[in-house]
C-alpha cells in the first residue's frame, strides 16, 4: 500500500477489501437466490445468466455473487431434429447448446452451440418442441369437427340443400320423370352439384309430396263422405292445373272435406259465370251482396 495515500483512501481501500473477503457465493435454484446471512430470498430475472459473476449487495449489505448453475441444475430445453431422409431425431440441449440426439435409424446427432454436426452423410433442422402442440392440435381438430358437425346439421335442417336451386332440380325432374341413378348423378356432375345434396333435396320433394297426398283437410276420409257430382265437377276445374288424375282427386277432396266447402265447385261454377254476364248482370249484383254479407 503507498505510504503516502491519505487516511480516508486507505480507509476506503481497506472496506473494500474486506467486502471482497467477506463476499458470499450463491447459486440460482428455481429461478431465486438465498442471501446466507440473512436468508433473504431474491427472485431473479429470467436472463439472469447475464450477471453470473457480478457481485449483488443483499438488504442486510452481504455481497452476493452468483455462480455458473452445476452440472446436474443446468437447464435443458427439448428440441426435435426435424424429418431429414425420412426420420427424426429427439434431442435436449442444456444451457450452452449442447446434447446429443436420441439414435434413429442406427445413429445419432451430436448438436453443439445449436448446431447439428452432420451424421450418416446429412444434417437436420433443430426445432424446438413446443409442450402445449398437441394440446393446441387437438382442440384445432375438435373445433374442426363441431364446425363440420354444425354445417352437417344446417344443411339437415335445410333439407339438404347447399347451393342448388329448387327451381332448377324441379325443371330436371319434369322433363326427366323418374331418373335412373346413374342419369341423376349425371345431371348433378353437370350442375357442378353434390350428389349427395342433390338427392337430398330430391328426397325432400318426395316427403312434401308424400306429405300432400297423405295430409291436408282429407286425411281419414272415405269415397262415400264425398258429394259424388261435386267431385266429378271438380276434377274438371284441377285437372287445369296439374295433368296427375291423383293430385287433382286430392286437391277435389280437400276442397270438399270441410262443411262449408260441400258444394264448393256448385258455388265457384256461379261465380265464373257471375263474372262472365259483367257488372250490369243480376248475377253478378247478386254475387257482390253475398260477398258484402259474408264479409260482414
Amino acid at each position: 500500500m503507498d505510504p503516502k495515500a491519505s487516511p480516508a483512501a486507505v480507509a476506503k481501500i481497506q472496506a473494500y477489501l474486506q467486502d471482497k473477503r467477506s463476499v458470499k457465493v450463491v447459486q440460482v435454484q428455481e429461478g431465486k437466490i438465498s442471501c446466507p446471512a440473512c436468508s433473504r430470498e431474491i427472485r431473479m430475472p429470467k436472463f439472469h445468466d447475464r450477471v453470473v459473476g457480478v457481485d449483488l449487495r443483499c438488504t442486510c449489505n452481504t455481497l452476493l455473487r452468483i455462480a455458473n448453475q452445476s452440472e446436474d441444475e443446468e437447464e435443458t430445453t427439448e428440441y426435435e431434429l426435424a424429418e431429414t431422409q425420412g426420420h427424426t431425431h429427439e434431442v435436449e440441449l442444456d444451457a450452452k447448446g449442447t446434447g446429443t440426439s436420441s439414435e434413429a435409424k442406427g445413429h445419432k446427432h451430436r448438436v453443439l452451440g445449436k448446431k447439428v454436426v452432420e451424421a450418416n452423410g446429412h444434417t437436420h433442422k433443430l426445432v424446438e418442441i413446443d409442450e402445449d402442440a398437441d394440446d393446441k392440435k387437438s382442440n384445432e381438430e375438435d373445433k374442426a369437427k363441431a364446425a363440420k358437425l354444425k354445417d352437417d346439421e344446417d344443411d339437415k335442417d335445410e333439407g339438404g340443400i347447399k347451393d342448388i336451386p329448387d327451381a332448377e332440380l324441379i325443371k330436371y325432374l319434369v322433363e326427366n320423370p323418374n331418373p335412373a341413378d346413374e342419369a341423376f348423378h349425371e345431371n348433378s356432375e353437370k350442375k357442378g352439384w353434390d350428389n349427395k345434396q342433390a338427392e337430398a333435396v330430391a328426397y325432400k320433394f318426395a316427403t312434401r309430396y308424400a306429405q300432400f297426398r297423405t295430409g291436408g283437410a282429407s286425411k281419414g276420409k272415405r269415397p262415400s263422405d264425398i258429394v259424388a257430382d261435386q267431385e266429378s265437377m271438380g276434377l274438371q276445374v284441377e285437372l287445369e292445373h296439374t295433368p296427375n288424375i291423383d293430385d287433382a282427386h286430392k286437391i277435389v277432396w280437400d276442397h270438399l272435406s270441410e262443411k262449408k266447402n260441400s258444394l264448393y265447385y256448385s258455388f265457384l261454377t256461379v261465380v265464373e259465370k257471375s263474372i262472365e254476364e259483367g257488372p250490369e248482370s243480376e248475377l253478378f249484383r247478386g254475387m257482390l251482396k253475398l260477398m258484402e254479407k259474408m264479409e260482414k
